[in-house]
């Protein structure tokens, strides 16, 4: 399951790098539909993922207003980049060391 896990998270951060720069160069522009389609499919798979609670109701708040209407290009971009950015600080944070408390001691 953490191998799944581990994969599941590799391919969204590599959909969130498409998607944060989306439309930036000629070679990778997707449509406002197809990025409410991916935002709503990696809902979904954020499910699956073994991540702090915290950072996984920030992303998943960041993936739902992704996948509202009304939204720029550039605006789908910044919210993309935000979960990209949670989810790379939830990566170095649980690779430490943890400091032992009372709790987990």
């Amino acid at each position: 399951m953490i191998e799944e896990s581990n994969e599941l998270r590799s391919g969204l951060k590599t959909i969130l790098k498409q998607l944060s720069t989306n439309c930036k160069d000629t070679t990778f522009c997707l449509t406002h539909k197809e990025v409410r389609t991916y935002a709503k499919c990696l809902l979904v798979s954020l499910t699956k993922i073994d991540i702090d609670p915290e950072v996984r109701q920030k992303i998943q708040v960041l993936l739902v207003c992704m996948s509202s209407g009304g939204l720029s290009i550039d605006n789908r971009n910044f919210l993309a980049k935000q979960a990209l950015e949670a989810l790379q600080k939830d990566e170095i944070f649980s690779s430490s060391p943890k400091i032992p408390t009372p709790e987990n001691f």
